[in-house]
């Protein structure tokens, strides 16, 4: 038995990773991706059937081989967190980056292979057989370097890369194309009601993507193909530069706001300890902050829902005992503690105004969700000839389910976000949908995230090819240079 009926769709996380399979239903032709669960080690070693995968993985002292998931997550970071390595993501392409543990040192592609590698292994828990063909999604904004090390890991996981003649094949998927074939085919099936985002007429959409570690933000236009219902018609206008902003980073504003409540209260000085123990103390931090975030988060959705305001002084309780020898943390963490933690983030001082001059802001500075949408509108410009009229905005990823998201996102654009789409799932979702229309002949599209130049002299560069060009692409340049004659 193999999987020659079936489509496969992972979504390799910064935060959870997760797999959707779908097949195509003889009697409507359509195809409807369903979530695969596994039993998995969480908590106190039980055994659970989840969904989600925390792609976290933990080098138990003494274990035979690495563990994987809410196990990691959880025991790994309590018990021994200088032997856990999470948000692996965020490192991929980075040649230089390693994680050192009993004198191995591991890239970002092969702790990434040991992630896919539970999610294969889970799958033939499930089905009774091993699946080597599947599709990954990646941030849109992920470069070359990037993208070959999801290969990589793919590959060191198991799953088939190459074609027979030795070329890559498409197995990798944008997160935001991905996101709209979800949306699409959730309309074609009856999920998501057409009024909602009428694509009869052609719609311009920004999807805006803020997962655990990345931020992707894109735009398209996006119209109803009569003839193929499952394949609608995109047009790629631009997508934003790679950040390295996303929820850790959130986590990490609110880690240090916790971190300045526990030395006040302790009378402690955590700096003044040796470096392991800082990094211990920070990362049970970082663990309680984004728990508290979640039960935050979630409190005040429950006042939203009921249609009640919510005060500012909404709070949930922080309990940790032990933080450090015989140092706890009891507090509350405000609704307003929350928003001045993440404050620097949400870009508060940029408007449309700027985006003259986005151009000359170093991107490599960027530490807020307002620039990448910025940078888009700015592409696009320089595409069509005008700043285009954004018609809806669709969140995806996890931390878009912030309340303080939200609101900024509303406020900047002037339209209200849509949350039609699973944060957590949507992607690997589409990514069933893409892999099914693979299998029907369509020809993959991509969209450059930078400019492709070439130094020239005079230490300048020569720009070849602009961002937002529609890849594949054929471009000439005979006749633009010539080899420097060194008269020595």
């Amino acid at each position: 038995m193999g999987q020659e009926r079936y489509y496969l769709g992972i979504d390799l996380g910064t935060t959870n990773s997760c797999v959707h399979w779908g097949a195509i239903d003889p009697v409507t032709g359509r195809i409807q991706p369903r979530e695969l669960s596994f039993d998995q080690m969480v908590e106190k070693g039980n055994l659970l059937s989840r969904v989600l995968l925390p792609s976290v993985v933990w080098f138990e002292q003494g274990a035979s081989f690495p563990t994987v998931g809410e196990y990691a997550r959880v025991d790994g970071l309590m018990a021994q967190p200088s032997r856990v390595i999470r948000s692996v993501k965020s490192h991929m392409g980075d040649s230089k980056w390693r994680f050192e543990v009993d004198g191995r040192a591991y890239s970002a592609a092969e702790i990434s292979a040991m992630i896919l590698r539970s999610l294969r292994e889970g799958i033939f828990q499930t089905w009774g057989f091993h699946v080597d063909d599947v599709i990954i999604t990646v941030p849109a904004s992920f470069d070359t370097d990037m993208r070959d090390d999801t290969f990589k890991a793919a590959q060191l996981a198991g799953f088939n890369v190459v074609n027979p003649d030795g070329s890559h094949r498409n197995i990798l998927l944008d997160e935001p194309r991905a996101a709209l074939y979800d949306l699409v085919n959730r309309q074609a099936s009856g999920d998501v009601p057409p009024d909602v985002i009428d694509f009869d007429q052609p719609k311009t959409i920004l999807v805006f993507d803020l997962g655990g570690g990345t931020l992707d933000v894109s735009l398209h236009e996006v119209k109803h193909n009569p003839l193929t219902p499952l394949l609608p018609d995109v047009k790629d206008f631009a997508i934003s530069r790679y950040t390295l902003i996303g929820g850790d980073t959130f986590d990490r504003r609110l880690m240090q706001f916790l971190l300045a409540q526990f030395q006040t209260r302790n009378t402690l000085d955590v700096s003044a300890l040796p470096l392991v123990e800082q990094r211990v103390i920070e990362m049970k931090l970082l663990n309680i902050a984004e728990d508290a975030k979640r039960r935050l988060t979630s409190k005040i959705e429950q006042f939203r829902r009921n249609g009640q305001p919510v005060p500012d002084t909404l709070s949930v309780p922080v309990q940790a005992q032990f933080v450090y020898d015989r140092y706890n943390l009891f507090t509350q963490l405000t609704k307003r503690d929350f928003e001045d933690a993440i404050r620097p983030l949400l870009g508060e001082s940029l408007t449309l105004d700027d985006l003259p001059r986005v151009d000359q802001i170093d991107y490599r500075q960027v530490d807020n969700i307002i620039y990448p949408i910025l940078d888009v509108l700015r592409k696009a410009e320089r595409t069509l000839g005008k700043v285009p009229k954004i018609d809806a905005v669709i969140m995806n990823g996890g931390m878009t389910r912030v309340h303080a998201i939200r609101e900024r996102l509303q406020q900047f654009t002037g339209v209200p976000p849509l949350s039609i789409l699973d944060a957590d799932k949507s992607v690997s979702r589409g990514a069933v949908v893409y892999h099914y229309l693979l299998t029907q002949g369509l020809r993959p599209k991509s969209v450059l995230a930078e400019t492709i130049g070439v130094e020239v002299l005079g230490n300048r560069v020569h720009h070849l090819i602009p961002a937002g060009t529609v890849l594949p692409t054929l471009r000439q340049f005979s006749g633009l240079f010539e080899v420097p004659y060194d008269a020595a």
